[in-house]
């Protein structure tokens, strides 16, 4: 799913706008439901995998119909963070 993920990025004073768009269907074979506990979980295992150490917060998630998409959308923050420890990927995003 990692490889099918589309990202923007925003600049702004406070930070950045991260936006991810993945295609329904690789989002739905792994998550059932379109909820904040999903969408944060995909937007830390991106930031993980591209070892990005920005905080995200004010998470939100929408779905597309028409054009199949599921957009999450995120700010993120780089300053007083600390560093994110390193995590191993789960095997169900690293297989697909």
């Amino acid at each position: 799913m990692l490889n099918s993920i589309f990202e923007r990025r925003v600049r702004h004073e406070d930070g950045y706008d991260l936006i991810l768009e993945i295609p329904e269907r690789e989002f739905y074979q792994i998550y059932e439901n379109l909820d904040e506990e999903s969408a944060g979980e995909v937007i830390s295992t991106f930031l993980e995998y591209h070892q990005d150490d920005g905080s995200p917060s004010d998470i939100e998630i929408k779905h597309n119909k028409n054009t199949h998409i599921v957009t999450i959308s995120a700010m993120l923050n780089y300053l007083d963070n600390d560093h994110t420890p390193e995590h191993v990927l789960p095997h169900y995003l690293r297989d697909i």
